[in-house]
């Protein structure tokens, strides 16, 4: 498997679920998957709970 950096622009952040452990690997106990979305496009960012904010920034999800 090969891994590579983008540079994406993100519009939004769609939403956050824990991560599946079967399709996300190597990132301890406590996995997220982040939803974020460009455009009509959505983007899948798997992460620690604990670097949730390096993942999201400023951007948060209206909970209201």
């Amino acid at each position: 498997m090969m891994f590579r950096n983008e540079l994406i622009p993100v519009d939004r952040l769609c939403g956050e679920q824990p991560a599946n452990a079967s399709g996300v690997k190597r990132l301890g106990d406590k996995q997220v998957v982040i939803e974020l979305a460009s455009g009509d496009a959505r983007i899948e960012v798997a992460t620690r709970a604990g670097h949730r904010d390096q993942v999201t920034g400023p951007l948060t999800i209206d909970v209201t």
